[in-house]
């Protein structure tokens, strides 16, 4: 992903306090939450232990333009607060069992997308996509969730279909609707599944 014409960085955060505040930004300039003194979105603090951040580097201006949640799984048996899709959404029944029967080093859920910004364009958002299909193939999962907002839902399966994530020819990578899409967080939101 790094090179000298595309010089955007996807790698772990190596400072994940800073990560959780770009995504409090985020979500505070959005209207997504209310100013609170942890300066973090406290909907997540349940995930705490299972999350991990992934940034968006620009080695240019030597900063982080976009950041990642990634959600794993708390055990072997799936329970639907694992997930915030699964928790907060309501899912088909026939999606949930496809889920159970995944092993939890195969499942991850991208939890957040938060783009500082001055850096939201389509260009930051296809190279945060593009490490995200890097990420799900150097890490051999097998599905990933996700509860994104309809634009971005409809732009993130026209990237998959346009085979922007670079995923090998014999692989069948679909992005599907798992259930049923509401108003969440300020938006019309879709929870959705990415298998490979």
């Amino acid at each position: 992903m790094f090179t000298q014409k595309n010089p955007i960085l996807f790698a772990v955060c190596g400072d994940p306090k800073k990560a959780a505040l770009i995504e409090y930004n985020t979500f505070l300039e959005s209207g997504y939450i209310k100013p609170n003194r942890y300066e973090r979105v406290l909907e997540y603090d349940r995930f705490e232990g299972t999350s991990e951040f992934f940034q968006l580097y620009d080695t240019r201006i030597s900063e982080i333009i976009a950041v990642v949640r990634y959600i794993t799984r708390k055990s072997p048996e799936l329970c639907r607060s694992d997930f915030q899709t699964l928790s907060d959404f309501e899912i088909e029944e026939r999606y949930l069992k496809m889920l159970r029967e995944i092993d939890s080093d195969k499942l991850y859920e991208i939890g957040t997308i938060s783009i500082v910004k001055k850096r939201r364009s389509i260009h930051t958002l296809m190279t945060l996509f593009q490490g995200i299909g890097n990420l799900h193939e150097e890490r051999q999962y097998k599905t990933g969730l996700a509860s994104m907002d309809r634009k971005l839902f409809y732009i993130f399966k026209n990237l998959v279909n346009r085979n922007l994530f670079n995923v090998k020819e014999n692989k069948k990578v679909t992005v599907k609707k798992i259930g049923i899409e509401k108003i969440y967080m300020g938006s019309v939101t879709i929870p959705m599944m990415y298998t490979c």
